[in-house]
């Protein structure tokens, strides 16, 4: 059940400004070096579900680590 969620958030939040313009200076600047469109797409390709995968592996983190906290409450009210 948390999976789909955890996904959907990830989808949410990789859409942001800062990733988008990471991603078109790096379009931008393969172009100056004269490569060709089907390697840059595939490079932004790339690049997106890199993103993607970096958020989901951060979801999934902090998913973990809340489920260690509540199973052991006293080891979180001694932090």
């Amino acid at each position: 059940m948390l999976l789909p969620i955890i996904t959907t958030a990830a989808l949410v939040d990789s859409v942001n400004p800062c990733a988008f313009s990471v991603l078109i200076l790096t379009i931008a600047f393969l172009f100056t070096l004269g490569r060709d469109r089907l390697n840059i797409f595939k490079i932004g390709l790339l690049y997106i579900i890199g993103i993607f995968i970096v958020y989901i592996l951060i979801g999934l983190g902090i998913l973990q680590t809340l489920q260690i906290f509540t199973n052991s409450k006293r080891l979180f009210y001694k932090i």
